[in-house]
């Protein structure tokens, strides 16, 4: 059997010798119901007593006053120190399964919330190409062409000619500039 975990303590000061007023009889009394407790004790009164033959032994120097009372004072303030839990235990034990898992969700769907791209425009058009169809320009005449149009007529070859002057102009203005300028 297994004593209860919030009377260890108070058995360990009995066995010692070291507990008295309320907390002593509120202890006889739990003591009386309980029989994990009761073994405890009995275990406790033989560890002091061991340790109490030991240091007998060991040290013919008497202890010195109050011994036994400062050092379950040292406990119960020891203890007291380990009631506070540290902020890492604290963490460690908010940190539970479920709660970790809510943290994870959350986490998520925030990430996903802020590197989601927004509401999509619908395209612009952009600037409209205009193309041109190609101009058709009809290729200078050939000599072929030009002893054709002198077998015709005078007509058809200064006709001839005139085309063939306005294409080389639109081919080469400058040079057409320069060639009419005195």
């Amino acid at each position: 059997m297994n004593a209860c975990p919030d009377r260890r303590e108070p058995i360990a000061l009995l066995a010692a010798g070291n507990l008295s007023g309320d907390e002593l009889s509120v202890l006889r009394r739990h003591l009386e119901a309980c029989p994990g407790c009761r073994q405890h004790l009995a275990e406790m009164q033989r560890v002091c007593g061991a340790v109490a033959e030991s240091a007998a032994a060991t040290s013919s120097a008497p202890l010195p006053n109050r011994f036994h009372q400062r050092l379950a004072a040292r406990v119960r303030e020891d203890a007291a120190r380990r009631e506070r839990p540290s902020f890492l235990t604290q963490l460690r034990a908010w940190w539970t399964a479920p709660r970790l898992a809510i943290a994870t969700v959350a986490a998520a769907v925030l990430l996903t919330l802020i590197l989601r791209p927004g509401p999509h425009a619908p395209p612009r058009p952009g600037p409209i190409a205009v193309v041109h169809p190609p101009q058709t320009v009809a290729p200078a005449p050939t000599l072929l062409a030009l002893s054709r149009a002198l077998n015709e007529s005078s007509e058809a070859l200064d006709t001839l000619l005139a085309r063939q002057e306005t294409l080389q102009a639109a081919a080469d203005p400058p040079s057409r500039a320069m060639a009419g300028s005195p």
